[in-house]
């Protein structure tokens, strides 16, 4: 025992070390208001997860994304609560494992140093334990892409079938997370092809292994959605995210009108019109590749340099990010702040490292023939400082065996070694210096997501000041100056907030939000016609748009349509927004209001409503948002409401039973809703209940002790 405790201690000390580092990490974010802000892929995931959690286990759709991860997340909801602090202390478990798992490869690549000098530099490796923390699949896919390559590298030096299906299940794991590490699994396969003589019985126990997890996923995307989707549709939009006229290849942006906050629907709804019919993920998917092959066929020059700076941006220093400015970020944490270590000095060293490994260390040549693949795939798409994270570990053991290397070159021949450590710093150079620059529209990108966090939160001071700065840096940026205007209505400042939606619009015709926009504020100002003109112009361009539809559900029943007009125009928003359950509430609220219009369509609309269902969870464009609508919490909410309004509407009508049991389903399912309340004591003495009426009043006069109406009753009572 005492043998193996002092064989395994240094170990054990690197793994208490990254611990220790990622406790005061946590503690030091939550001390920012970053720790609440979620990002759009947060943001989806957390939604996502809840639904899980929820007991939503199949879904509703074929995935749209890879869903391991989100499981994982919906696992630790479920046994934890929803807390963002044991999302991001579970994020450190396997953090933990990767760091030991770093250790084992760089063991069995080089040796025992090796891997500890390897496991000490992933402890403490900054941009490992930033991820570790965010609500993102990094992290998992990173050490299941490890333990892959871990089994496979253990296959390799003892010649076990049984380690090779561990790889082949690892595999099949990080595939269902982010499906590149199946481009890499198939490269394994080639090489057992490669290495082996007697294969037969190696590459059906890889190929069992790296088609055990992935099968399920295939048969519930058929199961579920009708639709043939190995793992995920997301693969052909990604394509052509990293290859349109507007790409820049760091960020998800797409041509007009599409822009930088494209939507799923939005896609969807582009891809079918232009096909003129119906189709299914995997053809929306498709259609994408097309296009995205279709523009490297006729752009190839523009296609090389793209995928060039794209590569470069793979192996520079800099650290780039989607929807926070991390440079500014790790200023704001200690063990971020004063940790210098840093990606370019990965890449020197494990080129450096290359140089140095002898033919004979096939496993080391393996290791960087994954890097370099790795890095060619993933830059037919855009580049983020997540998306390397998968290789960090293999760049720290190969800049581990150089560090051991230059050690023992500079005790044997100076000379030497100097020649390797310049060759190691001018690759440095390269990775340090700038070769191609940053695009201007990261910047304001950053801020943008700022400003909209704190938008959601009411904040709109704070909002409206980085929404001037992302303007500041693109004033012609999509939504740019829609943000402004937008922050500017809900200030009160309604010039101002025309000023820049109609900038909006001047800049960016083909994009709906403007004009959806000015249709709000000429609605809240009774320009009724104009408001009508704009929205019909927004519902033009995206007529599946729930905000616009409810806009135009309102306006109508402020003009002088005829009833069969606005019965025609309910069916129409109806139809396009696939009975949104806040649509029907709205609309029904409109109707029985209009005396004109008999309640009984009110009636069933209604009836419609309760039987909603939030939108299928893994295309749900509002899950990237901060607030969405569509949780099983605020959907349920808005069922709530329809059962009021049934009551109400029952109640007025004279039909009080009905009136009571609509009551009763409405508090049920939200017990918040005091008018539900009313409703309910009102059907009881209507229908002579005293004693029943009398115990409701008492319990909605704790629940709401200042609400008039009901406090109107009680006095009345007491007369």
């Amino acid at each position: 025992m005492k043998s193996h405790i002092k064989e395994h201690l240094p170990i054990y000390l690197i793994l208490l070390l990254g611990l220790c580092l990622r406790l005061v990490y946590i503690w030091e974010y939550s001390q920012l208001p970053e720790w609440t802000q979620l990002t759009v892929d947060n943001n989806f995931h957390h939604y996502w997860a809840l639904t899980i959690a929820d007991g939503n286990l199949l879904g509703d759709t074929t995935y749209f994304r890879a869903p391991f991860y989100i499981y994982y997340l919906a696992a630790v909801y479920k046994l934890f609560g929803v807390s963002l602090w044991a999302v991001r202390l579970f994020g450190v478990l396997p953090g933990l494992l990767s760091i030991y798992i770093t250790y084992l490869i760089g063991k069995y690549v080089y040796n025992k140093h090796t891997g500890l000098i390897a496991g000490t530099l992933h402890a403490i490796f900054p941009i490992i334990y930033y991820f570790e923390s965010e609500l993102l699949l990094d992290s998992l896919f990173m050490l299941l892409f490890q333990l892959a390559i871990y089994f496979y590298i253990k296959w390799w030096k003892e010649d076990s079938s049984k380690i090779l299906f561990y790889s082949g299940f690892f595999f099949s794991l990080a595939s269902i997370t982010r499906p590149t590490a199946l481009v890499i699994a198939l490269f394994c396969l080639v090489i057992i092809f490669v290495l082996k003589r007697y294969k037969l019985k190696q590459v059906l126990l890889f190929t069992l292994g790296l088609t055990l997890c992935i099968a399920p996923v295939f048969i519930r995307n058929i199961v579920v959605a009708g639709d043939a989707v190995l793992i995920a549709s997301q693969g052909g939009i990604n394509l052509y995210v990293g290859n349109n006229d507007a790409a820049d290849g760091l960020s998800a942006v797409l041509p007009a009108p599409l822009g930088y906050n494209w939507h799923i629907k939005q896609i969807s709804y582009i891809a079918e019109k232009e096909s003129h019919r119906k189709l299914s993920a995997i053809e929306i998917s498709s259609f994408w590749a097309v296009k995205a092959f279709q523009w490297i066929q006729e752009n190839p020059s523009r296609f090389l340099q793209l995928y060039t700076e794209k590569l470069y941006h793979n192996i520079s220093n800099r650290k780039i990010s989607n929807n926070r400015y991390l440079k500014q970020f790790f200023n704001k944490i200690t063990v971020l702040k004063y940790n210098y270590l840093s990606f370019g000095i990965l890449f020197c060293l494990s080129i450096t490292s290359l140089l140095l490994t002898r033919r004979e260390n096939k496993q080391a040549l393996f290791i960087g023939s994954i890097i370099i693949l790795y890095i060619l795939l993933t830059s037919l798409f855009f580049f983020s400082s997540r998306f390397r994270l998968p290789l960090i570990p293999l760049y720290l053991i190969l800049s581990a065996h150089t560090l051991l290397a230059l050690r023992v070159l500079f005790k044997k021949n100076r000379k030497h070694a100097s020649i390797i450590l310049g060759v190691t710093i001018l690759f440095g150079l390269f990775s340090y210096y700038p070769v191609v620059t940053i695009p201007q529209g990261s910047a304001s990108l950053l801020y943008t997501s700022q400003g909209l966090y704190y938008s959601a939160m009411g904040e709109q001071k704070q909002a409206l000041a980085l929404f001037k700065k992302a303007n500041a840096c693109e004033p012609d940026m999509p939504e740019g100056n829609l943000n402004i205007g937008a922050t500017y209505l809900k200030l009160g400042q309604t010039d101002s907030a025309l000023h820049y939606i109609n900038r909006e619009k001047m800049l960016h015709p083909l994009q709906s939000k403007g004009f959806t926009n000015a249709a709000s504020i000429y609605y809240n100002l009774g320009m009724y016609d104009s408001a009508l003109v704009q929205i019909n112009k927004s519902l033009e361009l995206e007529p599946y748009k729930v905000i616009a539809n409810q806009l135009l559900g309102r306006i109508i029943f402020h003009l002088n349509h005829s009833i069969f007009e606005i019965q025609k125009q309910i069916i129409d928003i109806r139809k396009r927004t696939g009975d949104n359950i806040y649509i029907l509430n709205d609309l029904a609220t409109s109707i029985y209001n209009d005396p004109s219009i008999q309640n009984s369509l009110a009636i069933s609309i209604l009836h419609d409503a309760v039987e909603s269902t939030p939108p299928a969870i893994e295309t749900d464009d509002a899950s990237f948002m901060h607030l969405s609508p569509n949780t099983t919490i605020l959907w349920n909410k808005q069922r709530a409401l329809s059962y009021y309004h049934l009551g109400y509407i029952s109640g007025i009508t004279g039909k009080f039973n009905d009136a009571i049991r609509y009551s009763n389903s409405s508090i049920a399912i939200d017990s918040s809703l005091a008018d539900a309340y009313l409703n309910l004591v009102s059907g009881y003495f209507s229908t002579n209940q005293k004693e029943n009426g009398l115990q409701v009043l008492k319990i909605a006069l704790e629940k709401f002790p200042h609400h008039k109406n009901l406090q109107q009753i009680e006095n009345i009572l007491q007369q």
